[in-house]
């Protein structure tokens, strides 16, 4: 008993060993043998890695699995993945290794295989990988024999499709494809059951998306003839979103060329099923709605296919007494009918038409019909169709959830349009006919995307081919109204090729509060919570509740406003009678002429304004300030405040023309580093009254004199470099004394400014007259020059009082003094001199 015990376990043994180790002995044979196999059958360059034989996991069948198997394309197509596999495994029997050259496999199993089908603009394919008899297998290879196929089991998991076709061009891809073959895949004839889904299918042909995230299915018994290539659906169910749609029909390959004659129709006649149409990611608009009505769908594919001839294609999909529903919603749209049809004969895709007819649908009695016809698709495409009807906004949100935007009011449309995308790009708009209008009456428009509903009392636009003219609109956004006549042309080019809608337009106002205008639109990410920060004191809070903020101005929009504009209210500044023309160009706000009323004077302003990636708007102007009040002008122009700080204690007026370019930040104030210019500038009238920084020269000038100091009329030139005001050197009078102005104010607000004065006598501080009167040759002394230097801080800058020249006059002439009257002033001379040398 122990001896059978023994010979039994030393039996298995030698299995067990020879079946680890038939797998060594073998591979490299059923390496080569899969390499040659692989090669001789295909024009394309062919990887994998990891390759494996296993007799022992599938027992009594022997398993075979390589790992990342890459197939790329040669000549034009050199270096595309054409397909990759992650994983590809078989199974054969196990007794075949005996005879490795005819190894029949019995399965197939592709894990994250990803198939990449690509047409080049020559319309050359790049999975055409596989020798024509002329190129021919050698006679050798034919008399070889490969692997043998026996299949009855074919599964692929989590596979991509993608088709690239750029000579049309069509794009076609499908995501976590998972498919099922089971039957006799050998023989003449054979019979599959086929189940696979498919997580998305999209479509998109011209870079327009016509299919997107659809779910598909489809279960079906497949009859294969192999020797005429036919293959015959039966029994088939597809379905698209959860919709089930019949198929049956074959297809066929005889030849260079493909046959079909397949026809599929809906199974359900319910419009709520049809619903299931609606792709899962925007499901959540039909969430809680109730539809009703009677839809079919049906559809054929029959004809040849070769080259560029296409079968014939007819799709047909009708909707009757269709009523549609929100829970919690009072009204409903209803009356609901159409049908959409997708018709093209046996022929070139270009042949195929869209046609949308009897569109047709009400909310209580106000009824909306429409038509489209597209044609000539694929080469210059050709359209026609309407719009008829009244579409009451009050009673379509009772109808339609509208949660992030209001609209109220009544639109009137009576549109026709017909022409060619051709004369669209030629702008040969007189071979088009459009015709038609459109009235708004007490229309509004309310946004979370906006701060302020926008508010139409009445508007009418009146189409023609070549421009649409706007008869009439009277606009009412927060405190500004707006009135707008005028035209815009080369709307089809901005509606359907990407380019620039033109216009002109006359702009009429009462008032237009330009701070809401230019913060209309929310900003992104907006933190209220910060609001402020950066800034102190009332001043910082008064101007963030006033200050506007930077704007995009839109592309692809070339309008030009000539502007009437009785008050306007920007910042702080209140402004009157606005005039010019202010233009939109493709991101530019061009200014040309604008004139206005502000602060007691008139600005005159040309330039342009200018989007930048970085959010920092650029700006390019020429500006004029005609007779401005000096007050005024500080507490509301962020520029007086950088540039004059002196204008803080002086009155008077005073006038500018200044050629500036810079950037402003996002609150819309000069960012000061980034200014360049030059220009300009004279006084009025000015007077500084009790100023800190001439205080501080009262050990040179009269009490009485520094009160209120009088500047004469002066005109000074400056440049601006980087946001430095340099102060080119101008003479005017301060008190009716001679001063000479220069120097420079940084981007930091520091201060370095020179004043050399030439003090008259009658004007000189007390202590120096009277140090003055006891020197020799006092008389001939009239005029003193004294040099006064502002440096630091604009708020509180250090002044220093030069006496240096004065004291050189002084020596001077008591140098030229007689002896007499050295001698008379010897004793008078005193501390006063010895303080006035010392």
């Amino acid at each position: 008993m122990k001896k059978k015990l023994l010979l039994a376990v030393l039996i298995f043994a030698v299995i067990i060993a020879a079946l680890a180790l038939v797998p060594v002995i073998f591979r490299d044979a059923l390496l080569e043998k899969t390499k040659t196999t692989i090669s001789k059958n295909l024009k394309a360059n062919i990887g994998f890695e990891d390759f494996r034989l296993s007799l022992i996991r599938h027992f009594p069948k022997a398993g075979l699995s390589l790992k990342n198997v890459v197939i790329t394309g040669k000549d034009e197509f050199a270096g595309d993945t054409l397909l990759h596999i992650g994983s590809l495994s078989t199974r054969f029997g196990l007794f075949d290794l005996l005879s490795p050259d005819n190894l029949t496999l019995n399965e197939l199993i592709l894990d994250q295989a990803t198939l990449k089908l690509l047409v080049n603009s020559n319309e050359k394919a790049n999975w055409d990988i596989f020798p024509s008899e002329d190129e021919g297998i050698r006679e050798d290879a034919k008399e070889e024999e490969s692997f043998g196929m026996e299949l009855s089991r074919i599964v692929v998991n989590h596979a991509r499709l993608q088709y690239l076709d750029f000579s049309l061009p069509l794009t076609i891809g499908a995501e976590d494809i998972n498919l099922i073959l089971k039957g006799n895949m050998y023989g003449s004839d054979t019979k599959l059951r086929i189940e696979g889904d498919a997580a998305e299918f999209n479509l998109s042909y011209d870079s327009v998306s016509y299919i997107s995230h659809i779910r598909l299915q489809l279960q079906s018994l497949l009859d294969i003839n192999f020797d005429s290539y036919d293959f015959r659906f039966g029994e088939g169910e597809l379905l698209v979103n959860d919709l089930p749609l019949a198929l049956d029909g074959n297809f066929s390959l005889p030849g260079d060329s493909m046959l079909f004659d397949l026809r599929f129709n809906s199974k359900i006649s319910e419009v709520s099923q049809f619903l299931n149409l609606i792709p899962p990611s925007y499901a959540h608009y039909i969430k809680d709605l109730q539809a009703k009505g009677d839809a079919s769908f049906h559809g054929s594919f029959k004809g040849i296919y070769f080259e560029e001839d296409y079968p014939a294609l007819n799709i047909l999909f009708k909707i009757s007494n269709g009523n549609i529903k929100y829970a919690g919603l009072p009204e409903e749209i209803k009356n609901i009918t159409g049908n959409i049809a997708v018709e093209k004969p046996q022929g070139v895709l270009n042949l195929t038409s869209v046609r949308i007819a009897d569109a047709h649908a009400e909310i209580r009695n106000n009824p909306v019909n429409g038509s489209l016809t597209l044609g000539n698709l694929m080469d210059d495409l050709h359209f026609n169709g309407s719009l008829t009807g009244k579409v009451n906004f009050d009673h379509l949100k009772d109808a339609i959830p509208m949660d992030s935007v209001q609209i109220s009011g009544i639109m009137d449309v009576d549109l026709g349009v017909a022409g060619r995308m051709s004369d669209i790009e030629n702008k040969r708009y007189e071979m088009l006919k459009t015709e038609g209008l459109v009235a708004l009456n007490n229309f509004s428009f309310e946004s979370n995307q906006l701060t302020m509903p926008v508010k139409v009392s009445s508007g009418k636009l009146d189409f023609a081919p070549e421009k649409v003219n706007l008869q009439q609109l009277d606009l009412k956004i927060g405190q500004s109204d707006v009135a707008l006549t005028g035209n815009v042309t080369d709307y089809y080019p901005y509606i359907f090729t990407g380019g620039s809608l033109s216009g002109s337009f006359i702009l009429a106002s009462d008032f237009l509060n330009l701070n809401e205008l230019m913060s209309l639109q929310k900003p992104e990410f907006a933190d209220p919570g910060k609001t402020g920060q950066g800034k102190s004191g009332e001043q910082a809070s008064d101007t963030l509740k006033s200050a506007p903020a930077t704007f995009e101005v839109p592309e692809r929009l070339k309008l030009a406003f000539q502007t009437d504009i009785k008050k306007a209210l920007y910042d702080k500044l209140n402004i009157r009678d606005i005039s010019g023309r202010v233009a939109v160009n493709d991101g530019r706000l061009d200014l040309n002429g604008v004139t206005m009323n502000v602060l007691d004077g008139e600005l005159k302003l040309a330039g342009s304004y200018e989007n930048s990636p970085q959010k920092t708007p650029m700006i390019d102007m020429n500006v004029e300030m005609i007779s401005f009040d000096i007050p005024s002008a500080f507490q509301s122009m962020d520029l007086v405040r950088k540039y004059l700080p002196i204008a803080a204690q002086s009155k008077g007026k005073f006038s500018t023309s200044l050629k500036l370019n810079g950037r402003l930040n996002e609150t819309m104030d000069l960012m000061m580093g980034s200014l360049n210019g030059t220009g300009l500038i004279n006084s009025q009238n000015l007077q500084v009254i009790n100023s800190p920084v001439f205080n501080k020269v009262k050990s040179v000038l009269k009490d009485e004199r520094l009160r209120d100091l009088k500047i004469d009329d002066f005109v000074a030139s400056f440049t601006i470099e980087n946001g430095n005001l340099l102060l080119k050197p101008f003479k005017t009078r301060i008190s009716g004394q001679e001063a000479t102005f220069s120097g420079k104010l940084n981007a930091d607000n520091l201060i370095d400014m020179q004043i050399g004065f030439i003090v008259q006598r009658d004007a000189l501080s007390q202590n120096i007259e009277n140090t003055l009167g006891v020197l020799p040759g006092q008389k001939n002394i009239q005029l003193i020059p004294v040099d006064v230097y502002i440096k630091g801080p604009v708020n509180n800058p250090e002044v220093k009082v030069d006496l240096s020249e004065a004291k050189k006059m002084i020596r001077k002439e008591v140098g030229n003094a007689t002896r007499d009257e050295i001698k008379e002033s010897i004793n008078k001379i005193g501390d006063g001199l010895k303080k006035l040398f010392k």
